[in-house]
């Protein structure tokens, strides 16, 4: 499917895991671009909660929210998205 591109395909892999060979198969041939995500900044990680929550948040807990995940986008998107 990569190779043919029949569908846009994308992967993805959490730091520190050991990627598959055929996932190092697909950077290594330049099938499929590699991507590394960093950590958010503060103001970054102010700004999307921000955003993503319509309005302003504490400063004390946007340094919590910085603080405790490291700033990891997937942490922020699961604990703001509103229920």
């Amino acid at each position: 499917m990569v190779t043919r591109e029949l569908v846009p395909v994308i992967v993805t892999l959490r730091d520190g895991e050991q990627a598959p060979d055929i996932v190092t198969a697909l950077w290594k041939d330049d099938l499929l671009p590699r991507l590394d995500v960093v950590p958010l900044t503060s103001e970054t990680t102010a700004r999307l909660v921000a955003r993503v929550l319509d309005g302003r948040v504490d400063p004390a807990a946007l340094e919590r929210l910085w603080l405790l995940p490291r700033c990891s986008p997937l942490f922020l998107r699961t604990w703001s998205t509103p229920r």
